[in-house]
C-alpha cells in the first residue's frame, strides 16, 4: 500500500511529468490517499475558482483510489505523532500528522510526496518524484 500525498495529486493533475512518470511507475500499486487530502485539494480548488473541469478531473482521480477515513484509530495516532514532534520542537503541519496517522493506522508505511521533511518526521517512508 502507497500513500498519495496532496502535493502528487496536484502535480499530476496539473500534467507535471515528474508525477506522471511517477505514476506509471507504481501504478500496479494498492494506491490510497485520505479524506485530508481530499479536503486540501478541493480547498485549493476553491480558492482558485477552479473551473468545473478541474473538479471533474480530481473526482475522476479519486475514483481510482481508496480514501481512508480519520477513525478513532488514526485520531488517536495523529494526536500522539503531532504531540511527539511539538514536544521535541520539531514544527509539522497539524494536516499531516493527520494524514500520517491515517495511513500508519492503515498499515501504510509509504507515501508519494515532495513534502519529504515532514512526512520523514512522522515515521513515513517517503518516495520522491
Amino acid at each position: 500500500m502507497i500513500g498519495i500525498d496532496t502535493t502528487f495529486i496536484i502535480d499530476f493533475l496539473r500534467g507535471d511529468t515528474a508525477a506522471i512518470s511517477k505514476a506509471a511507475e507504481i501504478k500496479a500499486q494498492n494506491l490510497v490517499t485520505t479524506q485530508i487530502n481530499v479536503y486540501e485539494v478541493l480547498v485549493g480548488l476553491y480558492l482558485s475558482g477552479a473551473s468545473g473541469k478541474s473538479f471533474t478531473q480530481f473526482w475522476g482521480l479519486m475514483d481510482k483510489l481508496e480514501r481512508l477515513d480519520m477513525g478513532s484509530e488514526a485520531t488517536a495516532m495523529s494526536a500522539r505523532l503531532f504531540g511527539e514532534c511539538m514536544r521535541k520542537g520539531s514544527r509539522v503541519e497539524q494536516n499531516d500528522c493527520m494524514i500520517a496517522g491515517i495511513l500508519k493506522s492503515q498499515g501504510c508505511s509509504k507515501i508519494v510526496t515532495r513534502n519529504a521533511s515532514d512526512f520523514k518526521k512522522l515515521g513515513l517512508d517517503v518516495i520522491l518524484y
